[in-house]
């Protein structure tokens, strides 16, 4: 699975791969928790059609936990698809995707709500902006959806 979407919007939603649902229904937008983060970004007055969301790994991992090998051999789209897209927002779920566009010494608690700008291939001063990863949301659900409701309303 690639992504889903409008190419010419401006934000990019990132996740960090396929979760059962929508891998086996092609739908981004087909799990628990993607329908989640689409109540949120309603409640945000974001179309989930008016942006592009794909995932750092296209194929969902039979373990349920990607590896450093998977980023390496997927992530050549993601970066292609940001040269072509040219994103204002990369909206980062969860702490791997955050942690492929800043390193691996960030972490979501500390880069959450903020907007970071960063340099990614081609395209100059993307904004990073990083929330929890929707499944995140649903184990958790008091504290991380306030969260994620405040980050996008501010």
């Amino acid at each position: 699975m690639i992504g889903s979407g409008s190419l010419n919007s401006k934000v990019l939603i990132v996740r960090d791969f396929p979760e059962f649902e929508e891998d086996r229904t092609a739908n981004v937008w087909s799990s628990p928790s993607s329908r989640l983060l689409n109540k949120i970004l309603q409640a945000a007055h974001i179309d989930y059609r008016k942006v592009y969301m794909t995932y750092i790994v296209h194929c969902r991992p039979s373990n349920n936990k990607i590896i450093a090998e998977d980023i390496k051999n997927c992530s050549l789209y993601l970066d292609e698809l940001i040269n072509v897209m040219e994103p204002k927002i990369v909206v980062t779920c969860g702490r791997r995707v955050l942690q492929y566009f800043l390193g691996n010494n960030k972490n979501v608690s500390s880069a959450r709500g903020k907007f970071i700008p960063v340099n990614i291939g081609n395209v100059k001063n993307v904004l990073i902006f990083s929330i929890h990863h929707p499944v995140t949301m649903i184990k958790l659900p008091n504290v991380r959806k306030k969260e994620m409701f405040d980050d996008l309303n501010n």
